[in-house]
């Protein structure tokens, strides 16, 4: 059965919405500054808003950040063995989550297994670069792609060049949504900065 992409996200009391992000060790880079920037809005919507960090050493030096920005951070490290993904499967599962947001390259297949067997209604995946994966590498990520799309998880790009190489390595169809900035933050230069 295939699962749809569109979250509503409007402000319920009585339907809550819960999301569930799921990332490798949390670190100050694209993923997790958009979700700390991101975060008020989730919250003024009613959306609760966690992050599992899989991160075999620990959940990262970003993790403070992203609590502190109301995130509930979960860790639970994935050492590929039946045991970790027992373990995040039974969280996935145990949490409800209306949605479920992966978004590591590796482990790919396992996580999104997990994802799909919790039973949460959306589940997604972002891929976050272009990965133009030779040898064995592309044969294989290809196989763990199709076996989760065919499943019902649903893949994003980031960059129509994020889209164009999934295409072209892996034949995985995505659906494009643009990264964005925080144009509170950063803008384009004026004509009197540029000249200086």
């Amino acid at each position: 059965m295939k699962r749809s992409m569109t979250i509503s996200v409007k402000n319920n009391r009585k339907q809550r919405r819960k999301v569930l992000h799921v990332l490798a060790e949390l670190r100050p880079s694209g993923a997790e500054v958009m979700l700390q920037v991101a975060a008020p809005h989730f919250l003024r919507a009613g959306v609760e808003i966690d992050i599992l960090s899989v991160g075999p050493a620990g959940t990262g030096p970003y993790a403070e950040h992203l609590k502190k920005a109301g995130y509930n951070v979960h860790h639970i490290p994935y050492r590929r063995d039946l045991r970790s993904y027992l373990k995040i499967a039974r969280f996935m599962r145990m949490g409800n989550y209306d949605v479920i947001h992966l978004h590591t390259e590796g482990s790919n297949l396992w996580f999104g297994l997990a994802a799909l067997h919790s039973r949460s209604p959306r589940v997604i995946r972002t891929i976050h670069s272009a990965f133009a994966f030779t040898g064995w590498l592309r044969v294989k990520r290809k196989v763990h792609r199709r076996i989760v799309h065919w499943l019902g998880l649903k893949h994003v790009s980031i960059s129509p060049a994020v889209t164009e190489t999934e295409w072209r390595h892996f034949r995985n169809p995505t659906t494009l949504v643009n990264n964005w900035f925080d144009d509170g933050r950063f803008a384009p230069p004026s004509e009197m900065q540029r000249a200086q």
